[in-house]
């Protein structure tokens, strides 16, 4: 299905001019209505935070934020009509019992792909929003690198497979972003047996994809001394990528807190945008 609401969710600065124009440029291509979504954060408001806070920090703080928002809506506005697209911008000031990310999800759901800027990796908190709306807002998460993504999204896009419900989910949500024939690699990290080689799901996934006019190629990689993440990042300059879609988070928080995630990886540190499904 392709995406006819397309929701943004702004929460710094940081990336938020390259961002606007990616989404502006996505909704311009499939005709698609744009939500801009700026949530005020915690301490600006919550009473626990703000009572050991002096009045005069806090009026600060809540001043710098609404000069924040305020810019950052007239950078989607600008995006927007260089698209022409319709457009809407929504302040959200959470109820105090609220998180950003909860206050988030409740306008999120509503979209058919959410879109979020890449947080840095040293920045755990602000990874902390990105994976509980990943988690939790039930529709797929574009994560885009502060720089400009080039000529769209529509053309190619590498899928990380293994044969899991956060995978499948990645694969078909892709299919809604591409044009018809456009190229999916279907991509496979780790040694696969005689099975998966002669009739294993990724061969059967490929047929079902090539059914629905795509240009689909199986491929097999070994990591050997490298990271996960490299590997797909690799795949997708190789062969072209407009981005890479993947399964997120099949792990619990705390075995992806202990041995680490290749979602929080990519998350973090991918070149180029990647679409999480969970």
């Amino acid at each position: 299905m392709k995406p006819k609401t397309i929701a943004i969710a702004f929460y710094e600065e940081t990336g938020a001019t390259e961002l606007a124009r990616a989404a502006a440029a996505l909704a311009g291509h499939h005709g698609a209505h744009l939500l801009g979504l700026f949530v005020m954060p915690e301490i600006v408001r919550n009473a626990q935070l703000s009572i050991h806070v002096p009045p005069e920090v806090l009026h600060h703080a809540r001043a710098e934020h609404v000069r924040v928002s305020e810019q950052i809506e007239t950078q989607f506005y600008e995006a927007a009509r260089r698209e022409d697209v319709r457009s809407e911008w929504r302040n959200i000031d959470p109820d105090e019992d609220q998180t950003m990310a909860d206050a988030l999800l409740d306008s999120a759901r509503a979209a058919d792909l959410v879109l979020l800027g890449q947080p840095a990796p040293e920045l755990r908190t602000a990874g902390q929003l990105h994976e509980t709306v990943i988690r939790n807002v039930g529709r797929p998460v574009l994560i885009v690198p502060h720089k400009e993504i080039g000529d769209g999204l529509h053309r190619s896009a590498v899928i990380g497979w293994s044969p899991t419900r956060e995978a499948t989910r990645a694969t078909f949500d892709t299919t809604g972003l591409l044009d018809a024939g456009a190229r999916i690699r279907l991509l496979h990290v780790g040694r696969p047996d005689g099975r998966d080689l002669a009739e294993g799901p990724l061969n059967a996934m490929a047929e079902a994809l090539a059914r629905h006019g795509f240009d689909v190629t199986v491929s097999y990689r070994e990591p050997h001394a490298e990271k996960i993440v490299d590997v797909i990042e690799h795949e997708a300059a190789e062969h072209g990528g407009d981005f890479i879609a993947t399964g997120a988070f099949g792990h619990s928080r705390a075995y992806d807190f202990i041995i680490g995630a290749v979602s929080w990886d990519l998350m973090t540190t991918a070149e180029r945008p990647v679409l999480f499904s969970k």
